[in-house]
């Protein structure tokens, strides 16, 4: 945060501000199109600097926010976090409640350009640090109010908002009634309609609430007006229209335009679709009563200020892409309020200083701009309320007309108001262009009132004869009319009765579990317990398993098959399907054909239970398939579909279309595999015909609809608009498409290289005749293996002549009898239990398969957890223990990184770099074998390994990690760069012992992570540490003393960043055999370490080995061996050659660090001598790969009393 110095007066004040710029460019943001103005804001702003003793600069910084609230809060705070003395925030825009309050927080005002939920905010909106540039809809209140004085109508019907919807509405309803009270007009009546505010299409659904407010209310009020949501107002007007009748021009609605209108279309006002038809004089005559008040449209010059944006836009940072046309594309409103929240702002920041106040302080700018008038760019002064709300500027807006009185299609200004400076208040005056009323200005009231008693005539109107006749008959002409009416409802009550109509409430939708056990009802499963919960958590078990259950759910649920679900409906499974659609017309067909649907009873039919219409929503049931379609099955590679089997459903299908060909419907219509259903016996059931009116869908991908006219016959294609049931020919062509796929299992046009657009597009072109020699556009039917007649019976039902199909009843059963002989049985529990045994064989195979698949997965996943935790931790893990965090007394650990390091990064290519880590870390990993020690992670070029947990080893951690750390010093010094092979690779080390705390941190990609100031200062030991050296701290250093065998020097008092000054050494060498000595020692003591490691199996030091001579045979040594031994030693002359030597005991103490192994007497041949020595000598080659004094490198391992004799 900058901080105001105030300066000498007399001198020239110069000052700084940063703005930050915070827009949504990417992920749908209009950023790209508005964010030009930010810049051309600055730019003006820079440049204006009238006064010479006042010198401001303005800088800024620009972030996307990518259209998320995250990101903008995160922008935020990176901009406020960034050192850049941010000033003041230029947006986010529609995050304002959060943002707000964050800015608030950070004492920065927030200028705000898009913003219409300042309503959430839990405060009163002057306690935030913002300023709102967009006119917002509440304070328009004032403005109807001065209409309704300006027309003088004293009365009138308010249609608002309700509350706890949105509240936006309902606010301003509320304001303009306590305004309208307050200003002397009367309420005649109010209505709080939820529809308001949150809107959806309802002009033809029963729910719509418009026609009864209108009628309740056309007797006690000629003016509404209307707050809420345009697409409301539309049918709020329609229905006023409707209902009114040749009454409509007494009426007057008065209503806000909340839309931001595209000045490209000027009849967007009556919501119609021009590309469907031209706007029509009733159209408009609908419009006609109508005053909207619209926000005032810019009177800048749009192209120029247009162009200039665009050119902003199309630099750096907003990087629009330049379009083909060169035209300026139209200006967003929200480019005016940019560019006003700059100007606003420099012009508060300046007018500060001039009156000596800080210009850095955010409750001084927003203070400076609250309750004043301020001039837009737009062309005309806009009002900044004391709540830092710009109230907006309006224009009353009506259908324009032409001298004649004709209308024309769009609406032009007929009034305009003057906003007092003093208080706010708004008074209308009329412009130069006239309203198109009906018939005059309507009055706020008749001229006898609403009930007649204004009238000085009070005649009843029962007194006069003409109308006591007109009484008579209007009478007698409702009694008849009555009783034809009281028919036609009998009529209908039959029909609503039927049971097709059901009430949604009456199923019960099942879950994936639910269907499953309804599927599969055996003995109830287990259920099962990961043995990573405890560590993966609820949450990412959840994530991780989300798609895998959405797939299952779809499967088990018939999710997939276009919104299928499954419940029970008066104890019957039944399958849902639901419909979106935006209006259904229940008419007399359509009763009737689901009557007749409903009464359809075939085994080979799936059984029509019912509809229920609830708009936007239709839900049709039926019977429940638990095999789901033909489809399905044949897309399931494990389905077992023999010729029986094909044999069964083509019998059952030509069945069932006999017996819809046979019925009052006559066709199918829309015929595929899809459509045929399998239940749990086995037998096809036809389903989706009879209803189309209910399960048609208008709103089809191209891709979607040319994949569901793939079974449609040719015929039906080419006709524009064909009929909605189809033709009977055209399910033969379908039957023969669905014989292609169950044969052929390669989909309903098998293996064509045609996308189905083109397959369809080849079908509808193709004209062929009756002597045509071509053959006709087919699938190929020579990849069918199958019986002689299939293929002859598939051409006849899909010739192109449908005259030339034969037909379900006579031909095509007759032709499909040779099929079924010696396959189907005539007992049909016979059939159908071969037909199960068969299917429980496969799924046999199945289940072993899947059961393989599974075992394997569970041991790549114990595998890949292993990789990346402590064996010990993993056990947990695996064991469903809790892995709960340890803290360790003492535990040694080890730094290290790449001297030059930023330099070498800077001469190489990022793969360069990545290759010798690769390199170099895999060495490291290597070396990390063989200790008992755990590597912890590496950060860019720094290594960190820890000894002494998660499993403790007493005081040896201090010895595994300086040992380790010699090691890799000397394999350093022999380290090739691949890519610069003359430079020799340095590094620091650093090594320190202390307490630490250790445990198991995150769920996303977790790790095992060390905590406490021993990691901070072993860290510190390596940055100041010296190349190729081995820094070492006093506390690790006693240790190593204890231990012996190390040899280190004193390197002096080091001042450690945070630490002080401390005495430190540098390791120079060690004694292997003092190492060998201990290691020998701890595996030989009772209840030692040999199980207890933390590193893998691959350690050649702790691989558990301890070697002694018994009958001249090299054997490990086992508790047994205990007693006499020799002295057993490896090494190697100068030609390479091992060589054994045999000492006895008393060589020990004058070996010293010579390195010796000690053995039994009796030296002979034996037959594991050579395997055992192997293995010696790969610890011996291991050992010599340290840096140590000694001329010669060896291993020695004693029994227990030898040991103790030697210390």
């Amino acid at each position: 945060m900058q901080v105001w110095n105030q300066q000498n007066p007399s001198a020239q004040l110069t000052a700084n501000f940063t703005l930050a710029f915070l827009t949504a460019t990417s992920n749908k943001g209009h950023g790209k199109l508005t964010g030009g103005a930010f810049f051309l804001a600055l730019e003006h702003l820079n440049a204006n600097q009238s006064d010479d003793n006042i010198r401001l600069h303005f800088d800024y910084v620009f972030k996307d926010t990518m259209n998320m609230d995250t990101m903008a809060m995160r922008a935020m705070v990176d901009t406020h976090c960034d050192k850049n003395n941010v000033s003041v925030f230029i947006g986010p825009p529609d995050f304002c409640s959060n943002a707000a309050v964050l800015a608030t927080s950070f004492d920065i005002p927030y200028m705000s350009y898009d913003c219409n939920e300042m309503h959430s905010l839990t405060r009163n909106m002057s306690d935030y640090l913002i300023i709102n540039e967009e006119p917002s809809g509440i304070y328009v209140s004032k403005f109807i109010v001065s209409v309704l004085q300006g027309f003088g109508w004293k009365s009138f019907w308010l249609v608002g908002g309700a509350e706890g919807v949105t509240n936006v509405w309902a606010d301003t309803t509320n304001i303009l009634n306590s305004l309208a009270t307050s200003h002397g007009l009367t309420l005649n009546g109010i209505n709080r309609e939820p529809l308001n505010d949150a809107y959806h299409s309802s002009k033809t659904s029963s729910h719509n609430p418009y026609p009864d407010i209108i009628n309740n209310s056309t007797r006690k009020t000629r003016v509404y007006v209307f707050l809420g949501d345009y697409n409301a107002l539309v049918d709020f007007v329609r229905a006023l229209h409707d209902r009114t009748g040749s009454a409509r021009g007494e009426y007057v609605v008065v209503a806000l335009d909340d839309t931001k209108q595209q000045r490209n279309n000027k009849t967007s006002f009556l919501r119609i679709d021009e590309t469907n038809r031209n706007v029509t004089s009733n159209d408009l005559e609908v419009f006609r009563n109508v005053l909207l008040l619209r926000s005032l449209q810019p009177t800048t010059e749009q192209k120029d200020f247009a162009k200039l944006v665009y050119e902003y836009n199309y630099q750096d940072p907003i990087n629009l892409t330049k379009g083909i046309i060169s035209a300026v594309p139209k200006l967003r409103q929200e480019a005016f309020y940019i560019y006003d929240a700059v100007m606003h702002y420099g012009e508060a920041v300046r007018q500060l200083i001039k009156l000596g106040q800080d210009p850095y302080n955010g409750q001084n700018v927003v203070n400076t701009l609250r309750s004043t008038y301020r001039k837009s760019i737009q062309g005309f002064n806009v009002y900044i309320n004391d709540r830092g709300e710009s109230e907006g500027t309006y224009a009353l807006m009506s259908v324009a007309s032409d001298r004649s009185g004709k209308l024309l299609p769009w609406m032009w200004p007929v009034g305009n108001f003057n906003v007092s400076s003093y208080n706010g208040s708004a008074n209308y005056s009329p412009g130069d262009k006239t309203i198109a009323w009906i018939n005059g200005k309507p009055n706020h009231e008749p001229q006898c009132g609403f009930d007649g008693a204004k009238c000085e005539n009070k005649d009843k109107p029962w007194e006069h004869p003409l109308m006591i006749a007109g009484l008579v008959l209007s009478l007698v002409l409702a009694v008849g009319a009555a009783f034809l009416i009281f028919r036609h409802v009998l009529y209908e009550q039959r029909l609503d009765r039927l049971s097709w109509k059901i009430e949604f409430s009456a199923i019960e939708l099942l879950d994936a579990g639910q269907v499953r056990q309804m599927i599969s009802p055996g003995r109830p499963r287990k259920k099962v317990q990961s043995r990573w919960k405890a560590f993966l958590g609820s949450t990412d078990m959840a994530m991780a398993s989300e798609q895998e259950r959405e797939r299952k759910l779809r499967k088990e649920s018939l999710l997939g098959a276009a919104g299928i679900k499954v419940g029970v409906y008066r104890g019957s499974h039944v399958a849902v399907r639901m419909v979106v659609r935006k209006h259904v017309e229940v008419n007399r067909a359509l009763k009737k054909a689901l009557m007749m649907r409903k009464e359809m009873n075939h085994e080979n039919i799936n059984r029509f239970i019912g509809a229920c219409i609830d708009l936007p929503r239709v839900y049709i049931v039926s019977q429940f398939c638990s095999r789901h379609s033909l489809q399905d099955i044949l897309k399931n590679e494990d389905s077992p579909l023999d010729d029986m089997f094909i044999t069964s459903l083509v019998q059952d299908l030509y069945k069932g279309m006999t017996f819809i060909h046979d019925s009052e419907f006559g066709y199918h219509g829309n015929l595929k595999s899809s459509k045929c259903l399998v239940d749990s016996r086995w037998v096809l059931k036809i389903n989706d015909f009879g209803v189309g009116a209910l399960m048609a869908r208008t709103c089809l991908s191209p891709v979607f609809r040319a994949t569901s006219l793939l079974w449609r016959a040719p015929e039906l294609l080419r006709t524009g608009i064909p009929p909605p049931q189809g033709s009977q020919k055209g399910d033969v062509y379908s039957f023969a498409i669905i014989l292609y796929e169950l044969y052929g299992r390669r989909g309903p046009w098998g293996d064509t290289k045609l996308s189905n657009s083109d397959i369809v597009r080849r079908l509808r072109t193709e004209d062929y005749t009756k002597q045509a020699s071509v053959p006709p556009f087919r699938p190929d039917t020579s990849v069918l293996q199958v019986k002689a007649g299939v293929v002859p019976l598939i051409h006849e039902c899909w010739h192109p002549d449908p005259d030339q199909r034969p037909d379900f009843k006579n031909t095509i059963r007759l032709k499909l009898k040779p099929l079924q002989q010696g396959l189907l049985k005539s007992n049909i529990i016979d059939n159908m239990l071969a037909m199960m045994e068969k299917h429980a064989q496969n799924l046999e195979v199945v289940v072993a398969e899947r059961t393989e698949q599974l075992s394997m997965e569970k041991r790549m996943t114990e595998n890949l957890l292993l990789r990346m935790l402590p064996r010990s931790v993993a056990e947990l893990l695996k064991h469903g223990q809790p892995v709960a965090p340890e803290q360790y007394d003492q535990v040694s650990i080890y730094f290290s990184d790449i001297v030059g390091f930023t330099e070498l990064s800077a001469q190489s290519t990022p793969m360069q770099i990545v290759d010798m880590l690769n390199d170099l870390y895999t060495c490291f990993d290597s070396i990390v074998e063989n200790y008992d020690v755990y590597k912890v992670e590496t950060i860019g070029d720094a290594y960190m390994v820890v000894s002494g947990l998660p499993l403790r080893n007493g005081m040896r951690h201090a010895g595994e990690i300086a040992s380790m750390s010699l090691h890799v010093l000397a394999a350093v010094t022999t380290f090739r760069i691949r890519h610069r092979p003359d430079a020799t690779l340095k590094i620091r080390i650093g090594i320190h012992t202390g307490p630490c705390c250790a445990g198991v941190v995150g769920l996303k990609m977790p790790r095992y992570c060390l905590f406490g100031d021993t990691v901070n200062t072993a860290s510190r030991l390596e940055t100041t540490g010296e190349a190729l050296k081995i820094h070492c701290s006093q506390e690790c250093r006693d240790i190593l003393e204890v231990l012996g065998g190390y040899h280190l020097i004193q390197r002096g008092l080091i001042d450690m960043k945070g630490k002080g000054k401390k005495m430190t050494y540098f390791l120079l060498s060690e004694d292997t055999s003092q190492r060998m000595r201990r290691i020998s020692e701890e595996r030989l003591s009772p209840g030692g370490w040999r199980e207890q490691r933390c590193v893998s199996a691959s350690n050649m030091d702790y691989n558990g080995k301890i070697f002694f001579m018994e009958n001249g045979t090299v054997r490990k040594l086992s508790g047994d061996h205990y007693s006499r031994h020799q002295h057993l030693e490896l090494s190697n002359d100068s030609a390479g050659c091992n060589h054994v030597t045999r000492h006895s005991l008393s060589s020990i103490a004058s070996s010293g660090a010579s390195g010796t192994v000690t053995s039994p007497s009796n030296s002979q041949n034996g037959a594991g001598v050579f395997e055992e020595l192997a293995e010696m000598q790969c610890l011996l080659d291991n050992t010599r790969t340290k840096t140590v004094p000694a001329t010669r490198s060896s291993l020695s391992m004693f029994s227990r009393d030898g040991l103790e004799t030697h210390l």
